[in-house]
């Protein structure tokens, strides 16, 4: 994925299901990172939450977006009209999407592009 035009590779470091708050039904939730840590710190990490086994464009919930920079830090949200998006597979097994959009973040405009996760899971979630 590109983040404000530079390439950044970024792997999935977390992931699961979640019964929604109303009941209705489930939420996946992933995270992905990228960066390095030490000497010292320029790393990313961003959440993606959007309802479990439901594909099509423009599904996703909530996209969070955490940058630290040595010593500094930003977070931000990328609002759904700012956000495009196509889930291709969501299954108990595998995740298929691609994303891009812009958001503006402690003064900064935010550009992701290219975004793209394809990930089997290690062990499938039991059936929902």
């Amino acid at each position: 994925m590109k983040i404000n035009g530079d390439e950044k590779q970024f792997e999935i470091q977390g992931w699961g299901i979640s019964l929604d708050n109303d009941g209705t039904g489930h939420t996946l939730e992933l995270l992905i990172v990228s960066g390095v840590y030490y000497p010292s710190q320029d790393s990313y990490a961003i959440s993606i939450e959007l309802p479990y086994k439901k594909t099509g464009d423009n599904i996703i919930e909530e996209f969070n977006y955490f940058r630290v920079k040595d010593t500094t830090s930003a977070r931000g949200d990328f609002d759904p009209g700012n956000l495009q998006s196509s889930v291709y597979i969501n299954s108990n097994t595998c995740i298929s999407l691609s994303f891009s959009g812009t958001a503006i973040i402690d003064g900064k405009e935010i550009i992701i592009s290219e975004g793209v996760i394809e990930h089997v899971y290690r062990e499938a979630f039991e059936d929902q």
